[in-house]
């Protein structure tokens, strides 16, 4: 492989190593379980050098082919450090099937309904009527009062004013 970009992890007690190279982009993944112990080892084949995985039971496996040496030991240190480095866990995903999220709409729902429900108590009482004891009868429209009539009786308010 020609101009590789290797990554190496080790997720869920998995190794996975990606080659990211133009020609042959590939993963390659194993199961760090069933090989309790491993070796690790660069050969060289007619001027490629291979990356072999040996498991201990002595079945070797060929995890990538570089051009030269150079790029086979990165790819070996790449390796190694996700091997040093430990296992990372993926977090699963948490909220429950879809009666649980549906428990949680009903729950969402309801909360917003009692904001609003007290939101409209305290707008509104300002803007209820008030009791009808306490409403004041419109003012009497009032007729003009007569003119004092020459020689008829009439209250001396009257005639003197106010």
């Amino acid at each position: 492989m020609s101009k590789t970009t290797i990554e190496a992890s080790v997720i869920d007690n998995t190794l996975i190593v990606s080659f990211l190279s133009k020609k042959e982009p590939r993963v390659w993944r194993m199961d760090m379980g069933r090989f309790l112990s491993t070796a690790l080892e660069i050969k060289e084949n007619q001027g490629h050098y291979s990356l072999i995985i040996r498991p201990g039971n002595g079945m070797a496996e060929e995890v990538g082919i570089f051009s030269d040496r150079k790029k086979a030991v990165e790819a070996l240190e790449q390796i190694t450090a996700a091997l040093v480095k430990g296992k990372e866990t993926v977090q699963p995903k948490t909220g429950g099937g879809g009666f649980v999220k549906f428990l949680k709409f009903i729950f969402k729902a309801l909360f917003l309904l009692l904001i609003v429900a007290v939101a409209f108590v305290i707008w509104s009482k300002g803007h209820l009527p008030v009791n009808m004891g306490d409403v004041m009868a419109p003012p009497a429209q009032t007729q003009p009062e007569p003119q004092p009539q020459p020689g008829v009786p009439a209250p001396a308010d009257k005639v003197i004013g106010q």
